[in-house]
């Protein structure tokens, strides 16, 4: 319909193109004669387009001069009228910004041809419905204005003294399908207007109206169909066109046709003018003047001259025409028609609208339009023309006046016509005039009633929203009560044929024969309560009484909480109730989510589910508020049925548990099971999965379902006798595997134990083993089955099949695996204990820590029963505390026994707990770490494969574990790679730890796993380890070295390992020295230093890549005060500079680059250090006790947050200040200024002691430390 679609909804709108050409001389061209030839017309192309936001299109743009040549070489200035619709390139390339219409100008010689420009949005919007302006003057009465920039007659300025103030409703055509009459009524005023409808729309009427009021609009269809709705008087309504004339794509027009548009409300006469009101032939202005009709309502445009016959012309308005108040019209509207050949007389005259009615005291603009005969029926009305002034005369001036515009005022009660003549013709529209209504109910009531029948009284409660237009109102009850069922009955019911009469109403509730009928009397000014008597269809009696709205004491949401998944919505209902518990109705409610992340609500209460999570949804209305609990469930992906499998005697009994569980496996609990079993003759099956066998026998599958969701179990009731497996069996097997030649060939035997735990026919279990086919790690045993003496089970990749035999008991059979191997088995009744071992039979740990002990039960024969149930005690648990699987926990300070019993066996550790403290150096190697407490006790944690813990056979400690030291104190220690090593304060050197090399120097090859003396009687100042070599440094500065030396790392000129300290060839003194991992170095008292050993990637720093059996001079003349042997060595100057050489693929050299280096090269970054550490990194301590890192971060060995390497220092995280650090593996650890240490990087066995396997970026705190 064109019309704009207001209150939000998205505009659209058709492009036309109007040409505009003006005459001026621009030169650049000649005609034949050689006079400049002078732009006279300007045409862009197309002429008319639509595109959508974001497309593009290209306009083209023709000169020619007054004899019609196209003048080719102008230049043409592009322009567009409002960039926020369109912009338009210097080309004439349009692109559309946002919906609207926009005109693009194209400019040459001062002649200028005018395109105007509707963008739409994709989704086209449905039309506008009931338009209600925002408030505008009381139209008065005026004569016609001929100039369009005066003041339109009948209209004042916004702002002005005006008299009362009105909105005006419109309803655009065709809105309203065979729409008959519309009615107006405001109950804020009183106004009401009655007018019939033309083509389904109302011109725009006056209704009386102040800020904040709301006009009820009912329609009514010729099939007696009525819609009422309730408009809010809004100063967001933006003014549009109504209608215009003649219509869009008309054609055969008379040439003297009414050319004109009427808009929803007043607008303001100085935006009306030749710039916002045009009409275009062939892309030319047709010259003509806008004039603004009485009332502001609608805008003709008179051409100067009669229009051409046969063409086609465009008619005009832009979106620079406002209302009164300044608001643009909601867009710009065209209408293109084509004339016919002929001239219209005026025939008949149509005054708008037809019929109305209105209160005393209000007013209607009349509209009269001279129309010609119909082409098709010369007796009835066609096409619009124009023609004389009007004249209106009012059949009865003392019930309405008309003025000389139009504009009836209803005087006094009663019927009028009104008459409008032109050229001879008349028209006429009836007027109907009411008096103003003194009674307004319209709104919401709050009522009691009761009602008294033949045998029963009953009392309701509810409200009343009526809807009133005059002296007629119809409506809604709803209510509640006892006169229907019981329980929360709330019902609704239409209010009808409502009608006022003084103070008094009449009106009906309900339908068909269960009609009430009321009677009541309204008190009070404005009224404020009604009363009276009613009467119902079924000869019930009774009373009501009904008052405004009563306060609103609370608000209830049912339910009060519900369980949604995903997706699911469900309605929330709230019941408004007042202080005595009535409940009221028709009151807004707003609903709200405090995490609409996790579930929503719309306007009207119904919640969705968005994500797994807890919301609370409330209801608020009148200051009060309820609500209810929404949780959103984690959806059920599987549900699994326990026992999955199982055999049971007729009569036996077995119970089945069902776990939800989500998509990631983790049960869900809360949820509704419920059961069922697809053979209930073999065995029936209780609400809470418990499953008794029938007497006949059979299989079944138990089913439990959740939520659509269903697991599943087989359940075997059988009438054979089950074998008795249950209780521990020791075993020996053997594997087999085919070989290439498809002989069976033995592949691995194992012996062990396993533990059977028997239900009816069916079992599970756990076996331990130990040999050449598996770890000791217990193995889970699945699906046992019992059929007589058949026995099946599930273990690993493996499934065996055995025979129980009694007498003694035994099982023989053999297996298949998935990997094509098979095996034979032998299994007997288990022996009972004879021994147990607990291993550390005794250990030191701090407060704070814990401790796993294990222990191993054996037969008298040596057996080991690995699954033989054990039991651990302490005898003081207030000092150290211990779990079922035999965690000790230190508490407090003092000693306890630990006991593990196997009966009738048992054996004990011996738990010492040392108060937290403080350690003086912390030195970690691979895998381990060990610090040194300030009174000479060592600790170490982490790995434990070879005894490096100095602590018995533990595999590993994720806490500080105390050195067993036998009473030896220490002046350092330091944990290497695979082997530890510590100093006495007279010098004494002791090792632990794996020793297949002679790293330990005891003169043997056997690992220990306690400090081991090292032969040779020297006394050492230093001592330091590399991966499988150990060296020392004397008072006197020789250094000694011993263990493997498959690349020279002993210094002593030859590749002979040595369990004993040998000396390192040269006669060389050193102040420091310093074992990599198969290379060592050293520093001589000038500060030179050399190297010797593996050399594959530099690390000796000589130049070459030649390995070295006997110290040879780094190069580059550098002299050095500290120095750290690895795959990089690196060094200080005594200026604090680092230098580094050998391998760099990490960056650990610092320079920035991953180039191994033969020679020493400068670390970047120009920091100076007082120390340096590194393993596959480099780690530097500044003089103000910053730590700084490079190299290799996989595990986050740098400390820097991330595990990213570095080829360049970076800070170390945490913001702690060191007092020294150390690293020789791929963890980190140091002693800040204030005695606390802290590690970082690998801790997949411990070696960070913070109770945890996990690796870490940054620092974190070493266990058992005040």
């Amino acid at each position: 319909m064109g019309v704009a679609n207001m209150r939000g909804r998205r505009r659209w709108a058709v492009v036309t193109v109007a040409l505009v050409f003006l005459l001026s001389w621009f030169g650049g061209c000649t005609n034949p004669e050689g006079v400049p030839s002078i732009p006279a017309v300007v045409k862009i192309s197309p002429d008319t387009l639509t595109i959508l936001t974001g497309q593009s299109a290209q306009l083209t743009a023709t000169v020619w001069d007054a004899n019609g040549k196209e003048l080719r070489s102008q230049l043409v200035t592009w322009a567009t009228r409002d960039p926020s619709v369109a912009t338009v390139s210097g080309t004439g390339l349009v692109t559309a910004v946002d919906s609207g219409r926009d005109t693009i100008t194209a400019t040459s010689g001062g002649q200028t041809g005018i395109a105007v420009l509707d963008v739409r949005r994709h989704a086209q919007p449905s039309g506008p419905g009931i338009l209600v302006s925002d408030l505008a003057p009381k139209p008065t009465p005026q004569a016609p204005v001929g100039s369009p920039t005066s003041r339109a007659p009948g209209v004042a300025q916004a702002g002005s003294a005006a008299e009362d103030s009105v909105t005006y409703v419109a309803i655009p055509p065709g809105t309203v399908l065979d729409g008959l009459t519309a009615q107006a009524f405001n109950p804020a005023t009183g106004s009401l207007v009655t007018a019939a409808m033309n083509d389904g729309g109302l011109d725009p009427v006056p209704v009386g109206a102040k800020p904040g009021d709301t006009v009820t609009v009912v329609t009514t269809t010729a099939g007696g169909v009525t819609r009422t709705v309730r408009v809010p008087v809004s100063s967001a309504t933006a003014p549009i066109v109504i209608r215009g004339h003649p219509g869009r794509k008309k054609t055969d027009v008379p040439m003297n046709s009414v050319l004109a548009f009427v808009f929803s409300e007043p607008v303001d006469p100085r935006t009306i003018s030749k710039q916002t009101v045009q009409l275009v032939k062939n892309g030319q202005l047709v010259p003509g003047q806008p004039v603004l009709q009485p009332g502001g309502l609608r805008v003709d445009f008179i051409p100067d001259v009669q229009l051409d016959p046969q063409s086609t012309y465009t008619l005009v308005v832009t979106t620079a025409v406002k209302s009164l108040k300044g608001q643009p019209l909601g867009q710009a509207e065209v209408s293109t028609f084509s004339t016919g050949t002929f001239v219209g007389s005026v025939n008949f005259v149509i005054v708008t609208p037809t019929s109305a009615g209105i209160v005393v005291g209000g007013s209607i603009q009349l509209t009269a339009t001279p129309v010609t005969r119909s082409a098709t029926d010369t007796t009835a009305p066609g096409d619009a023309v124009r023609g004389g002034p009007a004249s209106w005369v009012s059949s009865n001036p003392s019930v309405a006046a008309v003025s000389a515009t139009g504009l009836v005022t209803a005087v006094g009660q009663g019927q009028t016509t009104i008459r409008a003549t032109v050229n001879g013709v008349s028209g006429q529209s009836i007027i109907q005039v009411v008096p103003p209504t003194s009674l307004i109910i319209d709104g919401v009531w709050d009522w009691t009633e009761q009602i008294i029948g033949s045998s029963y009284t009953c009392n309701d409660t509810g409200s009343y929203a009526f809807t009133q237009v005059g002296v007629n109102f119809t409506g809604q009850s709803q209510q509640v009560g006892t006169c229907r069922t019981p329980g929360d009955n709330v019902h609704t019911d239409p209010v009808t044929t409502g009608l006022i009469n003084g103070n008094d109403i009449t009106f009906g509730v309900g339908s068909g024969g269960s009609t009430c009928n009321y009677t009541g009397h309204a008190t009070g000014t404005p009224a404020s309560s009604l009363s009276g008597p009613l009467s119902c269809g079924d000869g019930s009696t009774g009373s009501w009484s009904a008052v405004r709205q009563e306060p609103i004491a609370s608000v209830t949401v049912s339910p009060a909480s519900v369980n949604l998944l995903p997706n699911a919505t469900t309605q929330l209902v709230a019941a408004v109730s007042d202080a005595q518990g009535n409940r009221l109705f028709f009151r807004p409610v707003v609903w709200s989510s405090d995490k609409p992340g996790v579930a929503t609500v719309s306007t009207s209460g119904l919640v969705t589910a968005v994500v797994p999570g807890s919301a609370t949804v409330t209801a608020s209305s009148g200051g009060k508020s309820g609500s209810a609990a929404v949780s959103v469930l984690v959806p059920i992906a599987s549900v699994t049925v326990t026992p999955p499998t199982d055999t049971i005697a007729p009569g036996a009994s077995v119970q089945f548990t069902a776990t939800p569980r989500d998509a990631a496996g983790n049960p869900l609990t809360g949820r509704a099971v419920t059961w069922s079993s697809t053979n209930p003759t073999a065995a029936s099956l209780g609400g809470t999965g418990l499953a008794s066998g029938g007497s006949a026998g059979g299989v079944t599958t138990i089913m439990a379902s959740s939520e659509g969701v269903t697991g599943r179990a087989r359940l075997t009731v059988s009438t054979r006798v089950a074998g008795n497996v249950a209780g521990e069996w020791t075993f020996v097997e053997q594997f087999t595997v085919y070989d290439d030649f498809g002989n069976l060939v033995p592949l691995c035997n194992d012996a062990g134990s396993f533990v059977l735990n028997q239900t009816g026919f069916t079992f599970d279990g756990s076996a331990g083993q130990t040999g050449d086919c598996a770890t000791e790690a217990p193995r889970p045993i699945a699906d046992g089955v019992i059929s007589d003496q058949s026995v099946s089970f599930f273990t690993g990749v493996c499934q065996y099949y055995v025979t129980l035999t009694t007498a003694p008991d035994s099982l023989n059979g053999g297996a298949s695996c998935t990997d094509g191997s098979t095996a034979s088995i032998q299994a007997v009744r288990a022996a009972p204990p004879a021994s147990i071992t607990v291993t550390p039979d005794a250990a030191t740990i701090l407060g704070g820590t814990t401790l796993q002990l294990t222990a191993v039960v054996r037969d008298a024969a040596g057996n080991t029963l690995y699954t033989h149930p054990v039991t651990w005690t302490s005898d003081n648990g207030a000092i150290a505390a211990v779990t079922s699987s035999g965690v000790v926990s230190g508490t407090s300070v003092g000693t306890a026994t630990i006991t593990a019993a196997a009966d009738p066996v048992s054996a004990a550790s011996a738990i010492t707990v040392a108060p937290p403290t403080q350690f003086t150096s912390v030195r970690g190697g691979y895998w381990s770490t060990c610090g040194l407490t300030a009174a000479g006790t060592a600790y170490c944690w982490g790995y434990n494969g070879y005894g490096e813990l100095g602590n018995a056979w533990v595999p590993s400690s994720r806490w500080p574990l105390g050195v067993v030291t036998g009473g030896i104190s220490f002046a350092s220690v330091a944990a290497h790679f695979l082997h530890s090593c510590g100093l006495t304060s007279a010098g004494s050197a002791y090792c632990w730890g794996a020793n297949g090399s002679g790293q330990l120097g005891d003169g043997a090859f056997a690992n220990s796993s306690v400090p081991q003396a090292v032969s040779g009687g020297l006394v050492f100042t230093t001592l330091t380890g590399g991966e499988y070599h150990t060296c020392g440094l004397t008072a006197a500065g020789a250094a000694y070295c011993w263990g493997t030396n498959d690349q020279g790392q002993l210094g002593n000129g030859t590749m002979s390992n040595s369990p004993v300290p040998v000396a390192v060839a040269g006669g060389l003194t050193f102040t420091a020295i310093d074992a990599g991992a198969n290379q060592t170095c050293g520093l001589t008292g000038g500060g030179q230093a050399y190297c010797w050993g593996a050399n594959g990637l530099g690390s000796l720093g000589d130049g070459t890549f030649v390995d070295r059996l006997v110290p040879v001079a780094v190069v580059g003349g550098l002299s050095f005060t500290a120095i750290n042997a690895e795959y990089a060595t690196c060094a200080l100057t005594a200026a604090g500079e680092a230098y580094c050489w050998g391998y760099n693929g990490f960056g650990q050299l610092g320079n920035g680059s991953s180039a191994n280096s033969a020679v020493p090269v400068k670390v970047a970054g120009g920091l100076t250090f007082t120390s340096l550490t590194g393993g596959d990194h480099t780690c530097g301590l500044t003089p103000s006790g910053s730590a700084y890192c490079w190299g290799a971060n996989s595990v986050g060995q740098l400390g820097d947050g991330s595990t990213i390497s570095r080829s360049t220092p970076v800070p170390v995280v945490g913001g702690l200040t060191f007092a020294s650090l150390w690293s020789k593996g791929t963890q980190t650890c140091g002693i800040t200024t204030g005695g606390v240490a802290y590690c970082w990087g690998d801790n997949q066995f411990g070696e960070l002691g913070d109770g945890t396997t996990i690796n870490r970026t940054i620092p974190v705190k070493v266990g058992g430390q005040p």
